[in-house]
């Protein structure tokens, strides 16, 4: 910024980008060049600066607020949308269980897919052991409920990447039953 204030030699200045310590650095930078401080414009967003006769001025203000785009739709996202895209940051685990109705015995192996969560398509192998354990113990003790064996899964699951990753995606669990 120093090498344009000094081949520029503006008349006026109006830091207009960064924090507003950044924007006075900037400002005390330019009158360290030359730039007179009565020509140094510090306006926050919605400040209205006119140009008269070769001279910066505030002239009022507009109201402004943050503006946020979601695909094709503007304004304002709620706080449960954001909440959620916050969760989702760290990943995203569904988790398949093919269980036998009566007795809650796994059928097939527990299949673990993940989205946004680690590239090695391996990374939830140890996890998918851990699962049909803890489904074996859930038959042990005779609990059959589709949502009891949705939530010890999701338990699971959870903790084991919580341990190991440090992270905490979303884990959807889907019980089927034959």
């Amino acid at each position: 910024m120093l090498f344009l204030y000094n081949g520029v030699r503006p008349r006026n200045v109006m830091p207009v980008h960064g924090t507003w310590r950044h924007m006075r650095a900037n400002a005390a930078l330019a009158a360290s060049t030359g730039v007179p401080q009565e020509n140094i414009v510090l306006a926050e967003n919605g400040v209205s600066v006119d140009l008269v006769a070769g001279k910066a001025s505030i002239s009022g203000a507009v109201a402004v607020g943050k503006m946020f785009v979601d695909g094709l739709i503007t304004g304002d996202v709620g706080d449960a949308t954001l909440g959620e895209r916050l969760i989702l940051s760290s990943g995203f685990v569904a988790v398949t269980v093919v269980v036998h109705r009566e007795t809650g015995k796994p059928a097939a192996p527990a299949h673990l897919h993940s989205r946004g969560f680690s590239e090695d398509p391996k990374a939830l192998e140890p996890v998918a052991r851990n699962v049909e354990r803890e489904l074996e113990s859930l038959a042990a003790d005779n609990i059959t409920d589709p949502t009891r064996i949705a939530q010890a899964v999701r338990r699971t699951v959870g903790k084991w990447v919580g341990e190991t990753y440090r992270r905490q995606p979303m884990i959807v669990p889907t019980v089927i039953e034959i």
